[in-house]
């Protein structure tokens, strides 16, 4: 029993759940980062952004680790970005897209320097604040075809933490087996969540009203898309969908 818990009390098991990033577990950080990007991309906005810190983020999955490592340079970094972002509120750009362009930047720069327990949640939580962000400003129905792949990494990317806390625990507590986790399921349950998303998806973008997309925006993203107004008069020329 004394070399279950070091510590005292429940603080032992709790400091012996933090564990170290393996490559592996960077990879799916990086991935689920890169599709919370593709989430971004649809919109239509920070396109330029997005596609430089994706190319940089295909390197990163590659190799298993950030591109450079040094935290001071992270933290003058992040330091400018948020002036920028002060200094863009307000301007012609809606408010959400500069909350979202600082989210990515931060998200990038975190990747950078990710090693424990506590940076990698902090990538998760800026992953999900971004698929939140573009979930409330998106009119666009290619949104669920990168918000689907995004919950099943994340789902992955969970069980993946969830198995390095209970095997760091493992090591200080004999008596606890080691344990793998799986998203292993049954080719008709996947069948059914996959149908069952998809008539939500439907039943959500066809029946919930759009009228302002953007609701912490500005005058600029209130303009009309065409291609979805039965009527254009001259002067109201809005964004032109892609597809």
């Amino acid at each position: 029993m004394s070399k279950l818990i070091s510590g005292s009390g429940r603080d032992g098991i709790e400091a012996s759940a933090f564990f170290e990033v393996t490559p592996g577990l960077y990879r799916l950080l990086v991935i689920v980062s890169m599709l919370s990007f593709s989430a971004v991309y649809s919109t239509g906005y920070l396109r330029d952004l997005i596609s430089i810190l994706f190319v940089a983020m295909v390197v990163m999955a590659f190799i298993g680790r950030g591109l450079f490592g040094f935290p001071r340079l992270i933290q003058a970094i992040s330091f400018l970005a948020m002036v920028y972002s002060f200094r863009s509120y307000g301007g012609n750009s809606p408010g959400v897209v500069v909350l979202v362009e600082f989210t990515s930047i931060i998200l990038f720069l975190q990747l950078q320097i990710v090693s424990g327990a506590r940076s990698a949640s902090g990538v998760v939580i800026l992953s999900l604040m971004l698929i939140l962000a573009v979930a409330a400003m998106n009119v666009n129905f290619i949104f669920p075809l990168c918000l689907f792949p995004f919950l099943l990494f994340f789902a992955a990317l969970l069980l993946k933490i969830a198995e390095l806390r209970h095997q760091n625990i493992a090591v200080s507590a004999e008596h606890l087996p080691p344990q793998k986790f799986s998203m292993l399921v049954k080719p008709s349950k996947f069948l059914v969540f996959l149908v069952a998303y998809f008539l939500f998806w439907l039943s959500l973008f066809y029946l919930v009203p759009r009228s302002d997309a953007y609701g912490l925006a500005s005058e600029t993203s209130k303009r009309r898309l065409q291609g979805f107004n039965e009527t254009l008069q001259l002067g109201e020329g809005g964004l032109l969908e892609d597809n």
